[in-house]
């Protein structure tokens, strides 16, 4: 009978005891307290473990990875972050690590950027996928123009999650590439009239009304995008109200109501009252 059982993960963490945690990620005996031990180390946020996390991601899978990718992210610590890209790569094999490899990029934010923007121009359509998620996560404009890159010339999985990404950074200069691909009428219409939405820029207005009139899978997406730029929207909706197609006259219809409850609109302006007076 061994004289000392598995660690106290428990204990050590009350105890704060960074070295003590530290060893107990290399106790290969029991994976649950490896990846105790990891999360640990991560909420005590000490430095000192971000090397041993870093090894820890590199020869671990599933739960453990999970964790210390998690530990890293939440450490914030830019030594970590070519490592977790490096997870990314076993998207494939080890499908359990990716998305918290995304979640810890998030966290790290800013240091990451870069690096995800070189690893969205690997052609490595896992790779660009997982890149451009966290990019979109974090939000930083540096990515816009690599984002708008592959999102002219890649699969239409990656240009799919290349417009989700765009719409949550929210920056101008992705409108004229998103239009772009309406045309296409692709797997990533739904995504680019979300992404459009979200950006709120009154270009789109005209795009987006061809969308819903052309009917289809997209239109009920280009409804809720034209509902979110608001105002600008008003005039062709209105005009839609006219049209023979009854769908399409409801659809109007409801789009303006949206409009007209949106919070912030201003109630003594035009478009309001064009709204209130029409919608129904």
């Amino acid at each position: 009978m061994p004289l000392f059982g598995p660690p106290d993960i428990e204990k050590l963490k009350a105890k704060r005891d960074v070295k003590g945690l530290i060893k107990a990620l290399g106790y290969q005996e029991d994976d649950e307290i490896r990846s105790r031990a990891a999360a640990a180390l991560g909420e005590i946020g000490d430095t000192r473990a971000v090397e041993p996390l870093i090894a820890t991601l590199k020869d671990s899978r599933y739960s453990v990875g999970q964790q210390a990718a998690l530990a890293l992210g939440s450490m914030r610590d830019a030594r970590a972050v070519m490592a977790i890209i490096g997870t990314l790569h076993d998207n494939v094999e080890d499908v359990m690590i990716s998305p918290k490899s995304i979640e810890a990029l998030t966290r790290i934010g800013s240091p990451a950027v870069e690096p995800l923007i070189a690893a969205l121009k690997e052609d490595d359509a896992a790779m660009q996928i997982d890149a451009a998620q966290a990019l979109g996560r974090i939000g930083d404009v540096r990515a816009v123009e690599a984002l708008i890159a592959v999102l002219k010339d890649s699969p239409y999985r990656v240009r799919s999650i290349a417009a989700e990404a765009l719409g949550k950074i929210g920056d101008a200069r992705a409108v004229e590439p998103l239009l772009a691909e309406i045309s296409e009428w692709g797997a990533a219409s739904e995504s680019v009239t979300e992404a459009l939405g979200k950006i709120g820029d009154a270009r789109a207005v005209g795009p987006l009304l061809a969308v819903i009139k052309g009917g289809g899978e997209s239109s009920e997406s280009a409804a809720e995008a034209l509902a979110k730029i608001g105002p600008p929207a008003v005039g062709g909706l209105v005009a839609l109200l006219e049209d023979s197609n009854m769908k399409l006259r409801q659809r109007a219809a409801e789009t303006l109501r949206k409009i007209v409850w949106q919070p912030g609109l201003d109630k003594n302006g035009a478009s309001y009252w064009a709204v209130k007076k029409n919608w129904a």
